[in-house]
C-alpha cells in the first residue's frame, strides 16, 4: 500500500469517528433533556459504523453532462438518526401548490411575512390567473373550473433506456407502460391526451423501439386512441 493510500485510509477512519463523537454527543443530549427514552438512544448510537459512499450518475439530458451526486448513507453512523428525521420533517415540503383568493397584494404580502421565519429558507413564489406548471402537471382555468394536462420541460430530451440496451427485459417493458399510463391519469382533454401519445409514440421510437411495442404499451395501460 503506497504511502498515499494510507493516508487516505486514516483520513476515513479519523472522520468517522469524529462523526461517531458527533453521534454519541446529540444521542446523549436528547436523552438527557428528555427528548428521546433510552432505548431510542441506544438505538441511535451504531457499534461499528462504516463510510459513506459518494456515487454519481450523469445528467445526460443537461449540457456538459453534469453529475447527479448520490450519498449511500448504509451502515454509516447518521444512518439511523435519518430514520427519525426523515420522519420529523416530513411537513418540510420543498415545493407546493395552491390556490389563493385574496388579491396580488395579499400575496406579496403573505410572501415577505414568510420569508421573515428564517434567514436561509426563502420562498419563490411563481402565480398566474391562467395557468402554471407544478411538477409534471399543467394547471389551467377554463372559465369556472380548473382543468389538469401534462407538462413537459423544454430542456426534456427524453432519453430513455435503449431498446437494445442491456437492461432486463421487464424494465425495458415497465418504462414504456409508466410513459403511457402518465398523459392518461393526467389528461383531462381527450385531444391533449392523444397528442402525447402521439409525440410518446415518436420518443420510444427514437430509443429503438418499434411501432408494435407502442401498441401493445399504450392497449396495456388500459387506453387506446
Amino acid at each position: 500500500m503506497s504511502t498515499d493510500q494510507k493516508e487516505e485510509n486514516n483520513l476515513i477512519v479519523n472522520l468517522s469517528d469524529k462523526i461517531l463523537t458527533k453521534v454519541k454527543n446529540i444521542a446523549n443530549r436528547l436523552h438527557k433533556n428528555d427528548h428521546i427514552d433510552r432505548d431510542l438512544k441506544q438505538y441511535l448510537i451504531p457499534k461499528y459504523p462504516t463510510s459513506g459512499l459518494l456515487k454519481g450518475n450523469p445528467k445526460i439530458h443537461k449540457k456538459n453532462n453534469p453529475f447527479q451526486h448520490i450519498v449511500n448513507g448504509q451502515g454509516t453512523a447518521t444512518e439511523r438518526f435519518a430514520e427519525i428525521a426523515e420522519k420529523e420533517l416530513e411537513e418540510f415540503i420543498e415545493d407546493g401548490f395552491g390556490i389563493w383568493t385574496g388579491t396580488v397584494a395579499e400575496l406579496e404580502e403573505f410572501q415577505a411575512e414568510v420569508n421573515t421565519i428564517h434567514e436561509k429558507i426563502k420562498v419563490e413564489l411563481r402565480w398566474s390567473y391562467e395557468s402554471i406548471e407544478f411538477l409534471d402537471v399543467m394547471v389551467m382555468r377554463k372559465e369556472d373550473r380548473l382543468t389538469t394536462g401534462l407538462y413537459v420541460k423544454p430542456t426534456d430530451k427524453h432519453m430513455y433506456v435503449q431498446a437494445k440496451s442491456g437492461h432486463p427485459q421487464n424494465v425495458k417493458k415497465a418504462i414504456p407502460y409508466g410513459l403511457a399510463i402518465r398523459p392518461r391519469r393526467i389528461c383531462e382533454n381527450e385531444e391533449e391526451y392523444q397528442k402525447h401519445i402521439k409525440d410518446l409514440k415518436q420518443q420510444l421510437r427514437n430509443r429503438g423501439n418499434s411501432s408494435q411495442v407502442h401498441r401493445k404499451t399504450v392497449v396495456g395501460s388500459g387506453w387506446y386512441g
